[in-house]
């Protein structure tokens, strides 16, 4: 194949090795891929269903046009279920996937798209009249170019074409085969995305190919084609090109510089805020980052996708508007917004009439306000939901020069021929050559000019040269192809200097690269960039004026613009621009990039006249906005980073937050919350850390237990209060935010602020119900084994936990375990499994590979353990031990086979073993031990068998004190941090453990194993430590140590034990398991029933539970039940809902209203309601007449005289407030 107009070309012949790579021809991921012999010509590769094949972009393919083209095999019969053929993932973004471009098997044909600057989408669709066979051979090319559209052509023939311009230049990251993710943060084969097949001959195009030119290639019959030829502004399309991308096309001009001299200081935006989530992206300098990031459910054009991921990492009602925080005291009065958002510009403080309207299909607008302003928020509403920003600028643009008697470095330029000047010049030139078009390359080498001065002798404080911070390596590589990339100076992985020289001069576009090889003078820091520009000798295209955009690139991360100006300049006027940008350390050994473009052509000469002077600064001023701005990078960058959690330098997200974090550590050693990120992340020099001093007279155990409760609760506190919103969200998406909520039962059960939890967990239950994620009490969304829990399942298993006596959520788990009947099933072997890893609550996909089980498969049981638990629900318990039993049969030679191919029933192990829930609840079901065979045995450890033969409180205290260490240094991490929401690390299963005799519930503990739960009053749970020394269904012992001085009272709220008469049996003591004092009692003791419990000051207060006579079980018990929405008052009554949840039919009874004081006012029978053994409710409306009555204060109560034996009579009253819910 010729080489004109090829930029990649991967036949097999070689293996991973490309015949022809314009970029870097190693390949960064090649995994799991064979080379066959029998491809549509001589070799080709076969990709396994855990193949990793990835190569870097750059170089490689282009953003703004080209053509892929491949042949593709299905080896296996393809059948209606859509999976991924081909991606390309952007350079940065602000989505998960930050993906590009993608070619798909649609289920009937082939779909494509490409994913413009802005989010929109080019997309295509194509039906096959028949599904080609599986050992069928056909070729896919879909070619793009941003001033005509797409097109998609199957065996040479146009199949489908969209001609829409689009704004596609952008930078890129990688491309390869299939996967579910290749991204600058992870490439992945998983999941429901391991569908894959057979390649040969993937090529790369350096533009849109004819229909004639994709029929030749598909008969790989492809003739030499003719070169490139530059883009001539005279031509509108090119032209019309040109001007969009700097937004020279925007419907008001940027201002003038009118003055020979211009200051331009850049002002920094540190916080940015939608509603409550910080998201600094849109502002941070790399255009590809924007606000708001990506909905998958978008309305955005062509993103309408039948993988429909959930809404990460944001509210459902993002993107409308956000406010820009700048930093204090600085003044500005320039903006420039990238992107195609459109709407309202408030400057907070500022008259209504100064509010300017942003218009569309605008790239870049300029706002010049008529007076400077400082300290004031500036909020832009966006007219379209979810349109974004890709870059918000602040500047101070007044009449000024640099400041005088300024150390300064002057540079001259000549052409840079690609050999001469320091090595430092190679990252810049890979980086030209791996993102810009041949005509845009224009490169100039910067040489040191005479004249330059030194710094000043003050404040001459050293910094260490970049590289010699005392930073540990990154740790083993992720699956490497061929070790770790090359990271260019200037940072990104992927880039390598182009093979071909420059253009002639005469055929590039108006676009300029200098690089400037500076030397920091020692004891400085760089404070702006000088730029002598000489008189224009063109012609205006704007009016009277040439338009001009300044970018200068931070030398740490060349993506990254320290400054972006845009500005109007008439020809024939010399101007000199100082560029104030915020101060840098710069780092030793790289260039300073500067890229200047005109909305005209200019000549090469003009360009070359052009001359620079670094200007610096004493290192300790200059140290402030370094340390400040490299501060927020990298907690910005590790807010995303921890969800993929890249760790080492085949990714970029990686290599910039190392980066950022090594520089920043370099100026500032001692940065506290740099250390604390470092540690985090490389698990090394973790920073001290002190515990608090225990008081005398209190024991170590019990101050270091409320310690860390003071940690927990702090946590969910923030979360809460700094980022639940109004209708329940947390802005993690729902499907995360239920994820982060996964923390909330476990600490509300052990005294943790148990109302405010609750009342949480509750808004953002019907947040995922009001949002329509639940079908047929599973995930609405088609998906994989976990997320088909993420999608509402595990936040009703979490309310289950807190509210088991409640009727809407004992319901919902039972339209769950409804669900569960229908993707679960009988394979041959008569063995039930879950039917499918791809699945929503109305559709299954059934054909290989989707037709297995895996370790995350039983999540979605969750719900029904819970129903089974409270009811014994036959149907539901049938189902589970039929689960149980069926997966037994795959535990043999010590260890179970969890991953089971349904159709063969064909096993193997997996690495994850997250299954136990289902064994554990089998266990709890029957009493059966043959279900505790495949569990870790810590899993159903006791608290008793937790202190054998030591010293229970010297054990405790050293517990805590290894939690407190890791609390400490998370805790920013983990609230400010701004993390995704899942991604937020503590340990709330010891202070269970210790307080309620288990893990009630934490994040896969999906079957409570605690006995009982405490209700303090407010804050009184951190005065008191409880340790349960033994726990059982039958017997509990704990002892406890008030810290005050005062008596307290609380609550202690049985769940897990038998429920009949038993003995309890408190007194003090001076340690724990020791009563000196002491009363005995006998109680009725039930599920939810309460015992209050009251704790003497500055001693053990000691139980001791036995159980001495049984009542029939809870699973032969009916259970009336209300909840505060099933009480509905009308004008004169009040109907009521009445639920049984319970195991058996009700007896008649009676439902009344009674009086603040308790007298009853009205009555009206309760017949008999059946039992809900069929899985579906079973409810009756009851009135009451209350014609005449004040009912504020009055409660409507089931059963008054108490003459059923129900599972609970806590969800049996309801008060009405004020005379109203």
């Amino acid at each position: 194949m010729k080489n004109e107009g090829i930029l990649f070309y991967l036949s097999g012949e070689q293996g991973s090795v490309p015949e022809i790579a314009a970029g870097n021809p190693e390949p960064n991921f090649f995994k799991d891929v064979e080379v066959i012999g029998d491809g549509r010509k001589g070799k080709a590769l076969r990709c396994l269903p855990t193949q990793l094949l990835a190569y870097w972009a750059p170089g490689n393919l282009y953003s703004q046009r080209g053509t892929v083209s491949f042949f593709w095999r299905s080896r296996t019969p393809l059948g209606p279920t859509e999976f991924p053929l081909f991606r390309v993932s952007f350079a940065d973004h602000s989505s998960w996937d930050a993906l590009f471009m993608r070619i798909d098997y649609n289920g009937h044909g082939i779909d494509a798209f490409v994913t413009d600057v802005n989010l929109s989408r080019l997309r295509v669709s194509h039906r096959f009249e028949a599904l080609p066979e599986p050992d069928q051979w056909f070729h896919v090319a879909f070619s793009w170019d941003e001033t005509v559209g797409v097109r998609l052509y199957i065996d040479g023939e146009l199949a489908a074409k969209l001609d829409r311009e689009a704004l596609l230049y952008a930078g890129l990251d990688q491309f390869g085969t299939h996967s579910r993710v290749i991204s600058n943060a992870q490439v992945q084969s998983s999941y429901n995305y391991m569908r894959t097949g057979d390649f040969d001959e993937i090529t790369v195009f350096d533009r849109m190919l004819t229909d004639g030119e994709v029929r030749a290639v598909s008969r790989l019959e492809m003739s030499a084609l003719a070169k490139l030829p530059a883009r001539d502004l005279r031509e509108e399309r090119w032209n019309r090109e040109w001007q969009r991308r700097f937004g020279f096309d925007a419907g008001e001009m940027p201002a003038a510089l009118t003055h020979p001299a211009t200051a331009v200081r850049k002002v920094e935006i540190h916080d940015a805020w939608d509603h409550k989530r910080w998201w600094w992206k849109g502002c941070d300098g790399i255009r590809e980052t924007t606000w708001p990031g990506v909905y998958n459910r978008s309305g955005l054009p062509g993103r309408t996708d039948y993988f429909v991921l959930p809404d990460w990492d944001c509210y459902s009602v993002s993107g409308k508007e956000i406010t820009f925080q700048p930093v204090k005291d600085a003044y500005f009065n320039h903006i420039e917004i990238s992107g195609s958002a459109a709407g309202q510009l408030r400057i907070h403080g500022r008259m209504e009439e100064q509010l300017k309207v942003r218009r569309e299909s605008c790239e870049r607008s300029v706002l010049r306000l008529a007076e400077p302003v400082r300290n004031v928020d500036i909020t832009f509403t966006n007219d379209v939901i979810e349109e974004p920003i890709g870059d918000i600028t602040l500047l101070q643009v007044e009449p000024g020069v640099a400041p005088e008697g300024a150390a300064r470095e002057m540079f001259r330029f000549a052409p840079d021929d690609g050999k001469m000047g320091p090595e430092c010049f190679d990252g810049v030139r890979a980086f030209v050559a791996g993102r810009f078009a041949a005509d845009e390359r224009r490169c100039f080498a910067g040489d040191l000019a005479s004249g330059s001065s030194e710094v000043p002798a003050n404040g001459s404080a050293e910094v260490p040269a970049s590289g010699s911070a005392e930073v540990p390596a990154s740790g083993p590589a992720e699956v490497p192809a061929s070790g770790p990339a090359e990271v260019p100076a200037s940072g990104p992985a992927g880039y390598v200097l182009p093979a071909s020289p420059l253009l002639p001069p005469s055929q590039a576009l108006p676009i300029a690269h200098y690089m400037l090889p500076y030397h920091q003078p020692a004891g400085a820091g760089m404070d702006g960039l000088l730029l002598h520009l000489p008189p224009l000798n063109c012609a205006p295209d704007h009016g009277r004026y040439v338009l001009v955009n300044v970018q200068v690139k931070d030398p740490l991360w060349i993506y990254r613009n320290l400054i972006n100006f845009t500005f109007a300049v008439l020809p024939g006027a010399a101007k000199e621009i100082w560029l104030d940008t915020r101060d840098r350390i710069l780092p030793e050994g790289n260039a300073l990039y500067v890229q200047i473009a005109w909305s005209t052509q200019i000549s090469s000469e003009y360009m070359e006249n052009i001359s620079m002077e670094v200007t610096y600064k004493p290192c300790e001023e200059a140290k402030k906005e370094h340390i400040e701005d490299r501060w927020i990078q990298v907690k910005d960058n590790y807010a995303n980073l921890v969800e993929e959690n890249p760790s080492n330098e085949h990714f970029n997200l990686f290599n910039r937050f190392k980066a950022d974090l090594t520089d920043l550590l370099r100026v500032c050693p001692d940065h506290r919350l740099a250390r604390e990120y470092w540690y985090d992340k490389f698990k090394t020099n973790p920073p001290e850390s002190a515990f608090s001093r225990c008081p005398e007279g209190i024991p170590l155990w019990a101050w270091r237990q409320t310690e860390y409760m003071g940690y927990v609760k702090r946590y969910i506190r923030w979360w809460i209060d700094k980022r639940q919103i109004e209708n329940g969200e947390f802005g993690g998406g729902l499907s995360d935010d239920g994820d982060l909520t996964a923390w909330w039962p476990g600490p509300a059960m052990a005294g943790c602020m148990p109302e405010k939890i609750g009342d949480s967990l509750a808004r953002e239950m019907e947040a995922f119900y009001d949002q329509g994620m639940f079908a047929n009490g599973l995930c609405a969304i088609q998906t994989d084994q976990l997320h088909t829990l993420e999608e509402g399942i595990q936040c009703l298993g979490q309310c289950l936990t807190l509210f088991p006596g409640s009727p809407k959520y004992m319901e919902r788990a039972m339209e769950n375990a409804r669900g569960l009947h229908y993707v679960t099933g009988y394979n041959e072997k008569g063995h039930r499994h879950v039917l499918s890893g791809y699945y929503s609550g109305t559709r299954i996909a059934r054909e290989a590979p989707w037709d297995y089980s895996a370790s995350d498969s039983f999540h979605v049981f969750h719900p029904t353990y819970m129903l089974v638990r409270y009811n014994g629900s036959p149907e539901a318990r049938r189902l589970v031990l039929e689960m149980a039993d069926s997966m037994l049969e795959h535990y043999y030679d010590g260890r179970l086979h969890v991953l089971v191919n349904v159709t063969t029933d064909e096993d193997q192990v997996h690495e994850r073993t997250r299954e136990w829930p289902l064994f554990y609840a089998a266990w709890k079901f029957t009493g059966d031990e043959k279900y505790l065979k495949p569990i870790d045995p810590a899993l159903y450890e006791q608290q008793q068998d937790r202190f054998p033969g030591t010293d229970i409180g010297e054990a405790a205290a050293k517990r805590y004190e290894d939690i407190l260490r890791k609390a400490a240094l998370r805790e920013y991490i983990n609230t400010d941090g701004q993390l995704w929401v899942d991604r937020g690390v503590i340990d709330i299963a010891v202070m269970q453990q210790d307080r309620i005799g288990g893990v009630g519930h934490e994040r896969f503990s999906l079957y409570p194993r605690h006995y009982f739960r405490w209700q303090f009053k407010p804050s009184q749970e951190m005065d008191v430590a409880v340790m349960v020394t033994y726990a059982a269904p039958d017997k509990i012992r704990l002892s406890a140590f008030n810290m005050t001085d005062d008596d307290i009272t609380a609550h202690m709220i049985m769940e897990d034990i038998i429920p009949g008469k038993w003995t309890v049996k408190a007194g003090t003591g001076p340690e724990i398991g020791v009563m000196e004092q002491s009363e005995e009692r006998e109680m009725e003791l039930e599920w939810m029933g309460g015992l209050p419990v009251v704790f003497k000051p500055g001693c053990h207060t000691v139980l001791e539970l036995d159980l001495r006579e049984r009542e029939n079980g809870y699973w032969e018990r009916p259970d009336l039940a209300m909840d505060r929405e099933d009480v509905i008052i009308r004008d004169d009554c009040i109907r009521v809902r009445v639920h049984n949840i319970g195991a058996a039919e009700s007896a008649e009874t009676e439902l009344v209203l009674k009086s603040p004081s308790g007298e009853i006012l009205r009555r009206s029978q309760v017949p008999p309601i059946p039992a809900p053994n069929d899985l579906y409710p079973k409810v009756m409306e009851i009135p009451l007449w209350t014609r005449g009555i004040d009912l504020a204060g009055c409660s409507v109560e089931l059963d008054p005289e108490n003459r059923m034996k129900e599972i609970t009579k806590t969800n049996n009253r309801i008060v009405l407030q004020g005379g109203a819910l």
